[in-house]
């Protein structure tokens, strides 16, 4: 199963099976280690370091020629989480233009990528949130994107577009992330509750809550109970679930 890894907030979601989602340790302020000065290079006995290369990119420390060689990737799961992570880049003028290259599948400049997998649904899912947060305005084409898999029946898939309306931060997406809070699919469950830390705002946290109430005696409920206290430093209560 794929590992969707929300790395432009040091935040991660694991993908564990159907019958242990819940019961994980959830931390939404971990954290990776910095980069070391002397890391081991990022081509190592002919072989490409995708490690590193990710390592990299997230702490917006990689040129454009890493970011070139990272998206050779050929694990979907790597690739998606690399698109991700390049809004740590966003700064970069190349990689925009890359990013709107991924989009369009212009393949001319960059012949070298995995574009078999830029093509599919995850890559494509991950490149039109990460240059939705990019631009902000003048992306109802990136957002139409998003919202047309909302329904997707693949759990990676879905999970991706809950995170990445989470970050768009449109209250009027609360429903929906709350939705997909108290769906049956666990995978969906932790991306939308975690969606929901992230979004933030008093509609946001009152949808925790409410869920919270519904769920305060299995294991989803005392994940929410977690994410309520980390984000928004309040412990819900059976009076007013929602705030305390």
């Amino acid at each position: 199963m794929f590992k969707l890894i929300v790395i432009f907030l040091l935040l991660s979601l694991s993908a564990c099976s159907n019958d242990d989602v819940e019961t994980q340790n959830h931390d939404i302020s971990k954290t990776q280690l910095p980069i070391e000065q002397n890391e081991e290079p990022v081509i190592h006995k002919n072989n490409i370091n995708f490690e590193l290369l990710h390592k990299k990119i997230a702490y917006g420390k990689a040129s454009i020629a890493e970011v070139r060689q990272a998206l050779t990737d050929k694990d979907i799961g790597n690739l998606t989480n690399v698109v991700h992570a390049l809004y740590s880049m966003r700064w970069h003028r190349a990689v925009q233009n890359l990013l709107d290259d991924m989009w369009t599948t212009d393949t001319s400049q960059y012949p070298e990528l995995s574009w078999e997998l830029i093509g599919k649904t995850p890559v494509k899912l991950a490149i039109a949130s990460t240059i939705n947060r990019i631009k902000i305005i003048d992306t109802d084409e990136y957002k139409n994107y998003l919202y047309s898999h909302k329904e997707d029946e693949h759990e990676f898939h879905r999970a991706q577009v809950v995170i990445a309306l989470a970050f768009n931060g449109d209250p009027a997406d609360v429903e929906y992330l709350t939705t997909m809070a108290d769906s049956d699919n666990h995978y969906v469950t932790q991306s939308a509750i975690t969606g929901l830390a992230i979004m933030g705002g008093e509609t946001a946290k009152k949808a925790l809550g409410s869920l919270w109430k519904k769920h305060k005696e299995n294991p989803r409920g005392k994940l929410i109970e977690e994410v309520l206290k980390n984000a928004y430093d309040v412990e819900p209560s059976l009076n007013n679930p929602a705030d305390t």
